[in-house]
């Protein structure tokens, strides 16, 4: 891997960086590394037209993806349909407990008159 020297230095007057300014062998470098050609096209990739970029929440941990267009496939997830539940009433004991609880809310009974309905249903 060769390495390139570069050289910043602060001028307090102008208030802006240069580079290569003023080079003297006793300031402190900072040892910038060239990439070799493999390394170039991981850390750059080049894009067509019809790409697709995925990004994914930085939260995740996924790394961001390219896919080719006539390569990529969309399918749908396999949790989409959740199964049916056998016991749409629950966490209520019947389907008739629901029914009646949701009268009770649909008429607006209060907490006495429901209690006067449910000990009348028992």
């Amino acid at each position: 891997m060769l390495t390139i020297s570069v050289e910043w230095q602060h001028h307090a007057e102008s208030a802006h960086i240069q580079d290569d300014i003023g080079f003297d062998f006793g300031d402190q470098m900072i040892d910038v590394p060239i990439l070799e050609e493999p390394e170039l096209t991981d850390a750059f990739p080049t894009f067509n037209h019809d790409d697709i970029k995925v990004e994914y929440h930085p939260n995740s941990g996924i790394m961001t993806s390219i896919h080719r267009f006539n390569t990529f496939e969309c399918h749908p997830a396999t949790t989409s349909i959740p199964p049916p539940d056998g016991h749409p009433w629950h966490p209520l004991k019947s389907c008739l407990e629901f029914k009646i609880a949701k009268i009770i809310l649909e008429v607006g009974l209060n907490n006495k008159q429901t209690d006067r309905l449910i000990k009348l249903c028992h």
